[in-house]
């Protein structure tokens, strides 16, 4: 069985395990593999949940705070 690719393997670690260690050159490597993801699209994050306007900063801090997100949370404001 091949070993997985380094998208797979990205792909499978949450954000809060992923650690980049190593050799500069193998840094680099990661670094510029994550690059061309996200240039490409490939890589997208994960909203947990979206809160409209700015009164709802409180709610948005709160639910950080409290380590319960499984992504991002987003404030949208209309202007």
């Amino acid at each position: 069985m091949p070993a997985p690719s380094p998208a797979a393997t990205l792909r499978a670690l949450p954000a809060s395990v992923l650690c980049l260690t190593g050799t500069a050159e193998g840094r680099g490597r990661v670094g510029s593999h994550v690059g061309t993801g996200l240039a490409a699209g490939a890589f997208r994050p994960v909203v947990d949940r979206v809160l409209e306007g700015l009164e709802s900063m409180p709610q948005a801090h709160r639910h950080l705070e409290s380590n319960a997100h499984l992504g991002k949370t987003e404030v949208t404001v209309n202007h």
